[in-house]
């Protein structure tokens, strides 16, 4: 429990002060009432150096423990101490100043000099009982509230209210029940204690009588925030999200800066899914809790959320710096730096949080992917299996192992391991992605479409269980994966009208919208996502979407709009829409950046604009920097075809196929060399085999096979 901050000590009675000081005292006082403890305590000063007086020093200490400057609050306490040694206020105070140190020991000592002073002084025995119970000594406490009720020459309701806080801060919530009851059947109309009431029905579980209680208080007084907010957090934890936001609301609403309103607002959010509606309430939260890293790491995962991995390790930092033994943080930071790639930086992080704690196994299983994408599988797979040694039921570990296995090739063993994912899980959505990946690869494309069907039905599971619009929106990808356009669209529908704020949802459904051809309702959409946000994304989306419809026009205009962020997409998107039109080198002048997809798109438009050699010897830079692009080995093999340079054409060809064997522009050009070289026989057959790939829907390939079955002798 936080001590509450003591108000100044009246001077009643002292009628031996300076007049000048008197009023300096008084003035001090106002500004600590007032909470301007710094100025409070410039007035104390003053008026300590006229005249040194045990209240002066007393109120300064109040003050400066306000300030939350302890050390200097006991050195106040002591110097009225010994001015007056039977000062009881001032041993009351120094107990507090110690228990705000986390010094219990000493402060028990403190208030029991201040009880021995005066035994019917009722607050130091409750402060004594919070000292015992952050002790870990529960008879103790117990023993002290019991004490202050029974010395204790205030109002008997007051000290049995204190004593149920007691026993509730000791987790005797039916106790202090039994307390509160005892309190209301002599003074029901008491509405402080039926507040306690519903907290301790809550801290039980009994929720339904927490929110009566709550409810019935809000009909008599309507003004409490703290009420709106605990009635919120009932709703809250019974899973009535859509009632609990109006009570948060209404409590923010009496209070702009309640702090705990904010926090409980926006993790109700997280909890759905809005993580873009959490982000405000958690840093307006943190304004008046900044000490709290739970709350600076909930805002990083929210960012973390949605998908903004640079944005969000500040927070994770910041929840560091709080507390530098917050093993999650550490973790979340390498789990960060992995969704950027940047591996082998991640994996210091989440040692780190494995020093902190061994024997959680998330963090062996986060260390043991992160090892695995640099290359170190054996390490990696070895942390995963401390993983499941320490929690074989950890669906996530083995679902780790199998990405780790699958890294290694090694594609039996992880079908196996995906196996145990989906028994452990059978709405494991991903391990159902991952299983039908492998076997479409093995060929076994009824088993593979199986698995499909089983993810898009783990997603729509987990979407009804958990409402998180994430879920949807990866069924939707997948969707759009497996080609099923409209169904990925009809999805997207489903979390713009869930959530009308949900920026993802707006560009995935436009996006698709696009297509599938639909390019005046993809503007229309555009129009409206634009009334409840701005994106580049979104500009780039309406200029494809004018572009399509053409009208190149309105296209521009977006794509200018959407250019002057300055960000690599617009670049892009602006230049890809030029070089359509034509106008190549204003295309080209504004791809002036090193990035690699930018560069790849200016390689792609010199061989639009015929400039074979240019696009020859970027695509070879290109190539070597990512073995691997078929984007940039087929854009080489492309240009060397026009050089005249077939062999190598063909090579660069071959080298897309062997990467993606159903890469068809590869196979189409093999068939054209074939054509142009006279073999009109392996013309044919690789032009039937791009025909078949597509099912008859490449046009280039049509118009090859009449061409060529036409001249068949």
């Amino acid at each position: 429990m936080n001590l509450p901050v003591k108000s100044p000590e009246s001077m009643s009675g002292n009628c031996s002060l300076d007049k000048d000081v008197v009023k300096l005292l008084q003035k001090g006082d106002e500004l600590c009432d007032e909470e301007n403890y710094l100025g409070a305590i410039e007035f104390y000063d003053r008026a300590l150096q006229v005249e040194s007086d045990e209240i002066i020093y007393n109120n300064k200490g109040v003050a400066l423990d306000a300030l939350e400057r302890h050390e200097e609050a006991i050195r106040c306490y002591e110097m009225a101490l010994d001015i007056e040694p039977s000062y009881v206020t001032a041993w009351h105070n120094k107990g507090n100043s110690l228990s705000y140190l986390g010094r219990y020991k000493e402060a028990i000592q403190y208030y029991d000099q201040a009880i021995e002073l005066d035994p019917g002084y009722y607050e130091p025995y409750f402060d004594k009982a919070f000292a015992y119970i952050n002790l870990g000594e529960r008879r103790k406490a117990k023993k002290c509230a019991d004490e202050g009720l029974k010395y204790g020459d205030e109002d008997r309701h007051l000290l049995m209210m204190l004593k149920g806080e007691v026993f509730d801060e000791l987790g005797a919530h039916r106790d202090a029940l039994k307390i509160y009851d005892e309190i209301l059947n002599e003074d029901e109309d008491n509405l402080e204690v039926w507040k306690r009431r519903g907290d301790a029905l809550f801290n039980l579980g009994i929720f339904e009588a927490a929110y009566e209680t709550y409810d019935m208080i809000l009909s008599i007084d309507n003004k409490d925030k703290e009420v709106w907010n605990n009635k919120g957090f009932v709703l809250f934890s019974i899973g009535r999200y859509s009632e609990a936001i109006p009570c948060y609301l209404k409590a923010l609403e009496l209070d702009p800066n309640f702090g705990s309103a904010h926090y409980n607002l926006a993790y109700l959010y997280h909890t759905r899914g809005e993580y873009e509606k959490s982000l405000f309430h958690y840093k307006e939260a943190s304004k008046s809790d900044p000490d709290n890293e739970v709350l600076w790491n909930n805002l990083g995962n929210a960012l973390y959320n949605l998908e903004k991995y640079d944005e969000c390790v500040p927070y994770f930092l910041k929840a560091i710096e709080v507390n530098p033994e917050y093993a999650i943080a550490w973790n979340n930071i390498g789990n960060s730096l992995d969704k950027l790639e940047k591996y082998e930086d991640s994996i210091e992080y989440h040692k780190k949080a494995i020093e902190l704690k061994p024997d959680m196994d998330y963090f062996h299983f986060a260390l043991g992917y992160s090892l695995a994408k640099t290359g170190k599988e054996e390490e990696g797979l070895e942390e995963v299996n401390i993983s499941i040694d320490l929690n074989p039921k950890s669906e996530k570990a083995w679902f780790t192992k199998a990405t780790i296995l699958n890294i290694r090739g090694m594609t039996e063993d992880t079908l196996d391991t995906l196996e145990e994912v989906i028994r452990l899980n059978p709405n494991y959505a991903e391990a159902w992605v991952m299983r039908g990946d492998l076997l479409e690869e093995l060929g076994k494309y009824e088993e593979s479409l199986r698995s499909y069907e089983e993810a898009l039905r783990s997603y729509e599971k987990n979407y009804e269980n958990f409402a998180k619009i994430e879920t949807l929106v990866s069924k939707g990808e997948l969707l759009e994966d497996l080609g099923r356009f409209k169904e990925a669209l009809e999805t997207y529908q489903r979390i713009v009208k869930k959530d009308k704020t949900y920026k993802k949802g707006w560009l995935k459904k436009i996006n698709m919208l696009i297509e599938t051809k639909q390019y005046r309702e993809a503007v229309i959409d555009a129009n409206r996502a634009s009334e409840v946000f701005d994106d580049t994304k979104l500009l780039v989306l309406r200029g494809q979407a004018y572009h399509n419809m053409g009208n190149d026009e309105k296209a521009e205009n977006s794509f200018q709009k959407a250019f002057e962020s300055n960000g690599t997409e617009a670049k892009i998107a602006y230049a890809r829409f030029l070089s359509d039109k034509g106008d190549h080198e204003p295309a080209l002048l504004i791809l002036d950046e090193d990035d690699w997809e930018v560069r790849l798109l200016k390689g792609n438009i010199f061989l639009e604009s015929e400039n074979f050699n240019e696009a020859k010897d970027l695509f070879k830079k290109l190539t070597k920097e990512r073995e691997d692009s078929v984007s940039a080995i087929y854009g080489l093999g492309v240009a060397l075809a026009e050089l005249g340079d077939k062999k190598g054409a063909m090579r660069a060809f071959d080298a897309c196929i062997g990467i993606s064997e159903d890469f068809e522009p590869a196979w189409y050009k093999k068939a054209v060399l074939y054509m142009e070289s006279g073999n009109k026989k392996k013309a044919l057959e690789y032009a039937r085999i791009v025909n078949d790939m597509s099912g008859g829907e490449y046009p280039k390939i049509v118009e090859l096979l009449k061409k060529l079955e036409s001249e068949r002798i």
